[in-house]
């Protein structure tokens, strides 16, 4: 399996435990994981047109950065998460907030598996290479639709900061 490569972030200080910092790491987590499914529905439209080369390839990139990013946002959310688990009032947004991030890790992992076996499918060319793949693209969808209704619904409890 190969790892994802996410962008650098500033170090989180220890310090810092604070409710609002939470909520904003899982709005920010839960837009970048609406902009990854845009992405991704951008390149499937343009998978389906009859477009040039290379606007397909500068979507995929669109994409591929916007899936770094989802990964950065992941890790982010994760190390704060870690330490608070809020509570009353709060206690909804934190439940679909944890949702979308165990979706979006599941995504991350689905798609990076997806984009590993590709290329040994299309060098080994034998039949069962062929299914795997079929099936890593099958549980890829599987997550990316698990990520938007995740996304909707922590959307929904959280409409005025995410747009």
């Amino acid at each position: 399996m190969t790892s994802r490569i996410t962008i650098e972030t500033p170090t989180i200080d220890p310090a810092v435990t604070t409710i609002e910092l939470l909520r904003a790491k899982a709005d920010g987590l839960t837009r970048m994981a609406i902009e990854c499914i845009r992405q991704q529905d951008r390149c499937a439209r343009l998978n389906a047109l009859d477009c040039g080369q290379t606007e397909k390839k500068l979507a995929r990139e669109a994409a591929t950065q916007a899936d770094r990013a989802l990964a950065t946002m992941v890790e982010s959310y994760e190390k704060s998460a870690a330490r608070l688990k809020p509570d009353g009032a709060d206690e909804l947004w934190w439940k679909k907030a944890n949702a979308v991030w165990m979706a979006a890790r599941e995504y991350s992992r689905r798609h990076s598996s997806a984009d590993g076996s590709e290329g040994s499918a299309r060098h080994s060319g034998e039949v069962a290479a062929l299914g795997e793949l079929q099936l890593d693209a099958e549980l890829e969808a599987s997550a990316l639709l698990a990520m938007r209704h995740a996304a909707d619904a922590y959307r929904a409890v959280r409409a005025e900061t995410i747009g």
